[in-house]
């Protein structure tokens, strides 16, 4: 009695499943058949008679048939081939599915002919494929791995990533029948690689199952519930998008995932999965996964000790079944409570089978109605779904595109700044070097350069940086005469071949000194006065800086760039601060440049508190202004320390680790010049420094990271985990041109102590040695400089350039000498005046008399002092900030008197 009742509720339960899966394409169908009765155009019907053999086809495989078959009868007559070619490959998808081989492959053979007819080779390739599969179905297994071999060539052949992806597949899932588990891995592994995310869910679901199964079958099944969980993803999305739910492929991929999970003994994920398998087949009525849940639930339940929930699984699985398998379980429970329980069940159930399907009746004619209410809904869900795969698709290529961007710009930068490391090395060496005056110049003007030329490399990382706001702002001492000086120099070789003056209006109440980042100022100036200098071919580019009217309050600078260049209209105004806007189409094509700059100013400006605006008008010029906040510093000259003299590296032993030749030749060249005993090896990649290190005591180890044989991170991992205590605790610092987000971090985790960016700056690096090392400061090292930095000064650099009188006298050392003479007379007298008027605090001759010196000072190339004395030039009776014009002053009778002693030298030489 108990099992005809399991198999009456059974008996329901399909019937009523069977009325949910059907009705929505119940739906489609009925509208499809009441247009055919309608339809005049032989084209649509075609098109009707194909969409209903699809729908029918896991329905009524005959009446599909017969559809298909109408469809093709009609393109005798329209003579459409692309519509007869999609009929005969759906009657022999159909044929094939009835098992029907020989028609099957018959009809794909003249679909087959006809798509070489109309040269489409996606067409044959498709055939091939189906073709493939007849043959595989009829045990010839040769022929098929023929068909697949002849569609993959025309994928490759065409770059069609589908038909490509589906050939390996194909071929993948045949070589698995022939029990080659390997070489099916590595073709379906191929053709999961080829298929684009988004291009064919059902394909990508159908190549993940299979990789799934294949793992699980080699002993992996770990990676077999990766494989198997991506393909059932994939599966949801396919049938949400066709048929609006579930298909049988879930159900077998749940169950599939559930027994992977049972060979881990993993019974909580098995019993979710089978569950859920269960789940849709009894929606689906599919009575052979609905037979196998309830076995394998009845399994687990029975090995859990929850015997009656096992018990009424193994009962629905019996009435399935039509065979009784309980015999174990009643030896688990109490044989009379559960005989009386069933009794009890029998007659409460005889006396409620009435009302049971009164209540049945009631539930299936409301689930008529939601069925009905649904179909009106369809077409609104599926818009739905249609804007949101659209959406994902283009967040899915955005974030791509992103990437991309962020890969090529740090890969770049990387390949950029690992020659720019030996520029900056080189320079740095000859400047110690003897060089007269003009070699000095023109040096100091590369270096400056090769550091703009960094600061633009790392342009293009900022774009990146700010997004993800990890740009950090410094906070160092610095003099904005110095950067302006700097900037001037670094850009004249640009305007040598066209007349254009770059002007500096410095306001003498700027502080000498100011606290902030000179690296991101010097970058914001450099931008613009670039900028400024491409788009001006006459006239002049000025940069003015001066203290807000509340500067005492707020700290605040004015800043302004103007030219008198070709101007911005209007309605660009905005767009040129967008990264690569420019002002017009054709202005990237005549002036260059990519339209980053302005960009990264921007956000400089605006990460600093400030916010750049521009005017301009149109064949005159423009005016970008900004503010920024910047306090004073309490020190009011910038240090003059050496860093070499500071510290005690005598008897340090070091390894330079790095596949560059020029790299370690500049690097040992500029430790030799520190005048400091330490002792340097080398090492050209990650395997010869191991040994070396295996071999000898080092004191720390200078690593690269990108290298041949065993690289920077393998080197480092070694020496720290399989080298004895003695030797894996050398101090290790990264050296690398490499840019992009995380390397730093991962050189701390991998076992490094510090990382440091290419160029290496030698300062830095030596500081950073000193702090691992932990090497004390030595005591009174810079007394000497500090108690005279006038020739301190003199040694370094040169002020004077007697380029300009070498051309006026034509090189005639007489003239030359008579020149010099008339400075040495007139000066040193000036100066003297200047001084004296300072004390009487009579500003009006001071600005006379600087008046005179500055066109003294202009001959003789003292350009170093120019800003100084336009300074004091425009200073009138009333002065507030005293304090300010000492500090000038005081640099004036710096400049001067040393350019006094490199005169008196240089005429001392041509009278010789």
């Amino acid at each position: 009695m108990l099992k005809d009742f399991f198999k009456y509720l059974y008996s329901i339960f399909f019937f009523l499943s069977v009325v949910q899966l059907s009705a929505q394409k119940s739906v489609l169908i009925v509208d499809l058949e009441q247009r055919l009765s309608t339809e005049k155009s032989q084209e649509i019907q075609i098109k009707i008679y194909l969409d209903l053999s699809h729908l029918y086809s896991s329905i009524d495989q005959t009446l599909s048939l017969d559809y298909a078959k109408k469809a093709l009868l009609i393109t005798n007559a329209t003579k459409s081939l692309d519509d007869k070619v999609n009929a005969l490959t759906q009657i022999g998808r159909i044929e094939l599915n009835k098992n029907n081989y020989d028609v099957a492959l018959e009809t794909f053979i003249k679909a087959l002919d006809l798509n070489k007819e109309i040269s489409n080779l996606a067409g044959v390739a498709k055939c091939r494929l189906l073709m493939g599969d007849v043959y595989k179905k009829i045990g010839d297994k040769r022929w098929a791995k023929r068909e697949y071999e002849k569609a993959l060539q025309i994928g490759i052949k065409t770059k069609n990533s589908y038909i490509t992806a589906f050939s390996n597949y194909s071929l993948g899932i045949l070589e698995k029948s022939l029990g080659n588990k390997k070489l099916a891995i590595q073709l379906l592994e191929l053709s999961d690689e080829q298929i684009s995310e988004d291009e064919n869910p059902k394909l990508q679901a159908d190549i993940s199952r299979g990789l799934g199964q294949l793992y699980v079958d080699l002993g992996r099944p770990n990676q077999g519930i990766k494989a198997l969980r991506k393909s059932l993803d994939n599966y949801t999305k396919f049938d949400s998008a066709v048929y609006n739910g579930v298909s049988f492929n879930q159900a077998e991929v749940n169950y599939e995932l559930a027994k992977t999970y049972e060979l881990i003994d993993d019974y909580v994920n098995f019993l979710f999965y089978m569950e859920k398998s269960l789940t849709i087949s009894e929606k689906l009525a599919l009575k052979n996964y609905i037979k196998k849940g309830y076995k394998n639930l009845a399994k687990a339940y029975e090995l859990n000790k929850q015997y009656r929930k096992a018990y009424e699984y193994l009962q629905y699985y019996a009435a399935i079944k039509d065979v009784g398998e309980i015999t174990f379980l009643e030896s688990q429970l109490e044989l009379a409570k559960k005989n009386q329980k069933l009794i009890l069940f029998e007659e409460k159930q005889n006396s409620e089978d009435e009302i049971k399907f009164t209540r049945n009746l009631f539930f299936a004619v409301i689930l008529i109605i939601l069925l009905v209410f649904s179909s009106f809904l369809l077409y609104a869900y599926r818009q739905k779904t249609s804007i949101n795969k659209e959406l994902e698709k283009a967040t899915l290529q955005s974030n791509k595109l992103r990437k991309d961007k962020e890969d090529f710009f740090a890969y770049t930068s990387h390949e950029i700044r690992t020659p720019l490391n030996a520029v900056v090395g080189l320079s740095h060496l000859m400047s110690e070097t003897k060089l007269n005056a003009k070699q000095k110049d023109y040096l100091n003007i590369i270096k400056s350069s090769a550091n703009n030329i960094l600061f633009l490399v790392n342009d293009i990382l900022d774009l990146s940086k700010f997004e993800k706001g990890a740009i950090k702002l410094e906070q160092l001492p610095f003099s904005l005469i110095n950067i302006s000086n700097d900037i001037t120099k670094s850009v004249a070789f640009k305007i040598k071949d066209k007349p254009v003056e770059i002007i500096s209006k410095l306001s003498v109440g700027i502080p000498a000194i100011l606290i902030g980042d000179p690296m991101r100022i010097n970058q914001i100036l450099l931008n613009l006065v670039d900028n400024a200098i491409k788009f001006t071919e006459k006239g002049s580019v000025t940069i003015s800086i001066e203290p807000a009217a509340d500067y005492t309050e707020t700290k605040r600078l004015n800043f302004a760039i103007s030219d008198t260049g070709i101007g911005i209209k209007k309605e660009k105004l905005e767009a040129i601060f967008d990264s690569y806007e420019q002002a017009s189409s054709n202005t990237s094509r005549q002036y260059g440049g990519t339209g980053l700059g302005l960009a990264i100013t921007r956000e400089l400006v605006r990460l600093m508190g400030g916010e750049i605006n521009v005017s301009s008008t149109p064949e005159k010029g423009s005016v970008f202004a900004f503010s920024l906040c910047l306090s004073e510093s309490e020190f009011q000259e910038e240090s003059t320390l050496s860093w070499n003299e500071s510290y005690d590296f005598n008897g340090l032993s070091i390894l330079l680790v790095d596949d560059n030749e020029l790299n370690r030749v500049v690097l040992n060249e500029l430790i030799q010049n520190m005048k400091q005993e330490i002792n340097l090896s080398f090492a050209e990649d990650g395997l010869v420094a191991v040994d070396m290190v295996k071999e000898n005591d080092f004191d720390l180890i200078l690593m690269d990271l990108q290298m041949p044989n065993m690289n920077g991170f393998e080197a480092t991992e070694y020496i720290r985990t399989r080298l004895p205590n003695k030797k894996n605790g050398v101090p290790i610092i990264a050296m690398t041109a490499h840019v992009l987000d995380g390397v730093a971090k991962k050189c701390i985790e991998i076992g490094m102590n510090d990382c440091l960016s290419k160029p290496v700056k030698t300062e830095m690096l030596f500081k950073k040695i000193a702090a691992i090392l932990k090497i004390p400061k030595k005591i009174n090292t810079t007394t000497n400089k500090e108690s005279n930095p006038r020739e301190s000064s003199k040694e370094e650099k040169s002020v004077t350039n007697l380029d300009l009188i070498k051309k006026i006298s034509k090189n005639n050392p007489i003239k030359i000498i008579k020149y010099l003479s008339i400075y040495l007379e007139n000066v040193p007298a000036d100066l003297k005046k200047l001084n004296q008027s300072l004390k009487k605090e009579n500003y009006n001759e001071v600005a006379s008399i600087a008046h005179k010196i500055k066109g003294n000072v202009s001959y003789l190339g003292v350009d170093s002092v120019v800003n100084d004395l336009v300074a004091l030039e425009k200073l009138n009776g009333d002065v507030e900030n005293t304090n300010e014009i000492t500090i000038i002053a005081n640099r004036v009778n710096d400049i001067i008197t040393q350019s006094i002693d490199e005169l008196k030298d240089y005429v001392k030489e041509y009278k010789k």
